[in-house]
């Protein structure tokens, strides 16, 4: 049903929660036997550090909990860590949509700024990341690790579409699973990809996205991935873009977290 009127949907800008170079932001840890989902969306993670050695955002749960992990509308930026900026690990699937993590720094060598690992069992979608833009983070150059490490237990699909993954220091993106990978229309800089796994791309994108600046992953009007993307991608694209912008204008969807918007015609234009 609808949200009641203290819910603030639309967009990850309209909420924001700052960890005031101090503090982590977020510890869900879900325990006891359940298939119950988890849903965090429509929020920005900023400013947040790593306190004892725990990732500023970290969301899990018991062995016997076997749920769904769902990120959806999500900006995570300026966050400092000496490892993980953020981990996600679930027994069950782990959905991530129109997210973007940009500006953060992760210190150590073998450090990430966002890991995912799914535990699911038997067939299916271990991990769907579709929309997504990590870029301009700060992994050392040195790293074998990753702007994204993606990982799982089971031999469920790994499937990633329309997203960006770029100029992240070390390794863009780190694939260790023990499914098969399906990349489809996504940009990639720099991979790093385990002995075993099977990959299979589609339409591969290796250019410079465009973005307005480092830290600021829009795209620019002359972006090359505009209207490029795969619309009608495994698991949904999502209705709205991280802004709260409509998730397809132009009857293409872009590549990446964020729309180029239709201004021409936009409510207030004149």
């Amino acid at each position: 049903g609808l949200p009641a009127c203290s819910v603030s949907l639309g967009g990850a800008q309209r909420t924001v929660l700052d960890g005031v170079g101090t503090k982590r932001l977020l510890d869900v840890n879900v325990s006891g036997a359940s298939a119950a989902p988890v849903l965090v969306h429509d929020l920005t993670f900023y400013n947040a550090v790593s306190i004892s050695s725990t990732a500023p955002i970290t969301m899990g749960g018991s062995a016997d909990w076997i749920g769904s992990l769902t990120l959806e509308n999500i900006s995570a930026r300026g966050n400092h860590t000496d490892f993980l900026v953020a981990q996600v690990g679930a027994s069950g699937g782990i959905f991530v949509r129109n997210t973007e993590f940009v500006a953060n720094i992760s210190d150590a060598a073998s450090g990430v700024i966002l890991g995912l690992n799914s535990g699911l069992a038997g067939s299916g979608t271990s991990i769907l990341f579709n929309n997504n833009s990590v870029s301009g983070n700060a992994v050392p150059a040195t790293s074998t690790r990753a702007g994204v490490a993606f990982s799982s237990s089971g031999p469920g699909d790994v499937r990633i579409a329309n997203s960006i993954f770029w100029n992240n220091g070390g390794s863009d993106i780190q694939l260790a699973t023990a499914g098969p990978v399906f990349l489809d229309h996504d940009d990639i800089g720099v991979r790093t990809v385990f002995g075993g796994v099977v990959v299979n791309e589609t339409v591969p994108y290796h250019v410079d996205p465009g973005f307005v600046a480092v830290d600021d992953l829009r795209l620019a009007p002359a972006s090359p991935l505009r209207d490029v993307g795969q619309t009608t991608a495994e698991g949904g694209t999502g209705s709205i873009d991280v802004r709260g912008n409509p998730r397809v204008a132009f009857g293409v969807i872009d590549i990446g977290a964020h729309e180029f918007p239709d201004e021409i015609f936009k409510d207030g234009f004149d």
